[in-house]
């Protein structure tokens, strides 16, 4: 990306907050941002998640640029790659350099290297105030084996991501191969409210709804089936197709953002919710029941108290591998202050079928 290739997605040279977006999770604080400083000229950064670029793009906002950027991938097994990447990141970082800005926000420190990348980069600028708005980057965190084979790929990433945009990143977290050591630079840490909630103005109200019926929400993305056994994944679909004979029940299938729906479900569902609507701004008022694994998206009607029948059937599924297990149970209970119910298949079945 060069100078010249700079009109073809930023349209000013001057803004007075940048926010890049990485997660869906981020939107609902990147809103609250705006709300706090409408009037101000603001540049979204969608990083990766088009689901959440083509979310945003039909809200109403003023004073408002929305850009997408791709993300920069190389691999260890192919050096080449990695130049490959360092020219990439090196155009897309002298775009940035190339605009004014006051202030800058990002909400995660971990894997997303090429924002993190970033914003070093431009909290070494004059003039210029960065936030960090760490909102669940702390939760379900596992300290890694250094004497493992994971820490030294881990390592090995993080040194060339050094190289690639010339700032630190570390490893000391199981399952997280990238961590961007912010506290060395010029950068404020911001703990929000996990209780922040959405403007009516931007929800999503799902169609169709009989609120005579029990509407049932699943949250299932491809990862979730890949990640547990070929039984437990026989005995969830199962379920579902049971589920979705009994009478009176609506089901509603939400997938994610980034990685989509699974296609090996969605024939047992009434409705499915498409895949760029972030779970947080789902109008959730005629859902009966909120069921997932260890998803985020469980977390936020819990904490804002907007549906308290939210279950997790993840201590009730086998895993291939157990961490995965014990890791979305120690991050669910953290995000949630320990409100999250957990439930077996069964127990979904008999409460379905009894009321």
């Amino acid at each position: 990306m060069t100078s010249k290739n700079k009109e073809n997605i930023i349209k000013k040279d001057r803004y007075d907050i940048i926010v890049f977006i990485q997660a869906p999770a981020d939107l609902r604080y990147a809103l609250n941002i705006y709300k706090k400083n409408e009037g101000k000229d603001f540049l979204f950064c969608i990083v990766n998640v088009e689901g959440v670029y083509k979310f945003i793009k039909g809200l109403p906002l003023q004073k408002t640029e929305i850009i997408f950027i791709e993300y920069i991938r190389y691999s260890l097994k192919k050096p080449l790659s990695i130049f490959k990447a360092k020219t990439k990141f090196d155009l897309l970082r002298e775009v940035f350099n190339s605009i004014s800005m006051r202030e800058v926000y990002f909400f995660s420190r971990i894997d997303d290297w090429i924002t993190c990348g970033l914003i070093g980069f431009l909290s070494r600028k004059k003039n210029i105030f960065t936030y960090y708005y760490n909102h669940y980057d702390d939760k379900g965190l596992q300290k890694i084996n250094k004497r493992t084979i994971s820490y030294l790929k881990y390592w090995l990433h993080s040194k060339v991501v050094c190289y690639l945009t010339n700032n630190s990143f570390v490893c000391r977290f199981i399952g997280k191969s990238l961590e961007f050591a912010f506290w060395k630079y010029k950068i404020k840490e911001i703990r929000p409210d996990n209780k922040i909630g959405i403007e009516e103005d931007f929800l999503y109200v799902l169609n169709d709804v009989d609120i005579n019926h029990k509407n049932i929400l699943f949250f299932l993305t491809p990862e979730d089936l890949d990640f547990i056994t070929k039984e437990s994944k026989i005995k969830l679909i199962s379920l579902i197709d049971r589920i979705s004979k009994i009478e009176n029940v609506d089901l509603y299938l939400k997938g994610h953002p980034r990685s989509g729906t699974p296609n090996e479900v969605k024939l047992y569902f009434n409705h499915i919710i498409p895949d760029y609507i972030p779970a947080e701004f789902i109008d959730y008022k005629n859902i009966f029941l909120i069921i997932g694994l260890g998803t985020t998206a469980l977390t936020y009607p819990i904490n804002l108290n907007i549906n308290k029948n939210v279950v997790s059937i993840v201590k009730n599924i086998d895993f291939k591998d157990n961490n995965n297990q014990s890791l979305y149970i120690k991050f669910l209970n953290e995000l949630t202050n320990n409100q999250i119910k957990y439930v077996s298949l069964e127990d979904i079945e008999k409460l379905l079928s009894n009321e």
